[in-house]
């Protein structure tokens, strides 16, 4: 799911574009650029967006909700490429022709999992913790359990907010 946040959804966006370019990218080094006018090339371009958008929904790839480490984002992200190299390659299998039109699945990859792993974490990643908290927690009870509570989450998931504790028995205290 895609959380609320700009990051979340500014990286999405630059992820499509740079599947696509580097796709098409692929295809103009390999074809020359009459390849780019091949309507198989726009065909695969537009599967492999499809492909992204419900792997990274799987994946649940932008919830900014998840609080992951980096190397877990980097497996994700490598599994998101690895499928995208499986469709091209299996579309310069099937499809007669295709060959002369689709880059090697292989040299993509070398190219795209560090051109969508970099931005994710020198900027993306930046750009999240900067987004104001966007859930308020009231934590019922006032003891160490609950400030611990309170300050775990607040650690552990930088777009939660403590609002306050609530005494079983008493008003809200901040």
């Amino acid at each position: 799911a895609l959380a609320p946040g700009i990051s979340s959804k500014f990286n999405l966006a630059y992820d499509h574009l740079a599947v696509a370019a580097v796709l098409l990218l692929g295809a103009a080094a390999a074809g020359g650029a009459a390849v780019l006018s091949a309507p198989l090339l726009w065909v695969v371009a537009i599967a492999a967006a499809c492909v992204w958008a419900f792997g990274s929904g799987v994946l649940q790839l932008y919830d900014s909700w998840k609080v992951r480490v980096p190397l877990d984002e980097l497996a994700l992200l490598s599994l998101m490429v690895v499928v995208q190299m499986a469709m091209l390659a299996t579309a310069r299998t099937i499809v007669p022709g295709a060959a002369s039109v689709l880059p090697e699945a292989g040299k993509l990859f070398m190219l795209l999992l560090p051109g969508l792993a970099l931005p994710r974490f020198l900027l993306f990643r930046r750009l999240a913790t900067r987004e104001p908290a966007i859930d308020g927690v009231v934590i019922i009870g006032t003891g160490p359990t609950a400030r611990h509570t309170g300050e775990t989450l607040e650690k552990q998931h930088p777009r939660r907010q403590v609002l306050g504790y609530l005494r079983p028995d008493g008003p809200l205290r901040g």
